[in-house]
């Protein structure tokens, strides 16, 4: 019998760390983005994948389609069960999970604060923009 599957805020960490700490960075990157969309299954009905940006303002979210950096790991499917539904209620508990990453003092945290700010939203809609000291 194999292991259970994690729970999604253990995937989700998993895949942030392999994603930040398993390449190099370049220093062009301003900014991440978390982005959520629609998946076509019917397994995952969301998924989310992370991109550096080149640019970064506080006073806007245009800067999060400046896309110049991918992980190799760009991309996680989002358990049901955690997604809750709809879109909504997914990026409201994906937010509150990247706002548990970044207060944490992982390896994680560090990476994603070594830049000016992340933005964190839904498909192409508005996107909240986080800025970091």
């Amino acid at each position: 019998m194999g292991k259970p599957a994690p729970d999604f805020e253990t995937a989700f960490r998993a895949w942030l760390k392999t994603a930040l700490l398993s390449e190099e960075i370049p220093e062009e990157v301003e900014a991440f983005a978390l982005r959520i969309f629609q998946t076509d299954t019917q397994e995952n009905r969301f998924g989310i994948e992370l991109y550096g940006a080149g640019e970064f303002s506080a006073d806007h979210d245009d800067w999060v389609f400046d896309e110049i950096w991918e992980p190799a790991a760009r991309r996680l499917p989002i358990d049901d069960a955690f997604a809750g539904g709809n879109w909504e209620k997914c990026l409201a508990k994906t937010r509150t999970l990247l706002g548990e990453t970044i207060e944490s003092e992982s390896e994680i945290a560090r990476v994603l604060t070594s830049r000016q700010g992340m933005g964190i939203g839904y498909e192409d809609r508005e996107f909240e923009v986080l800025e970091f000291e």
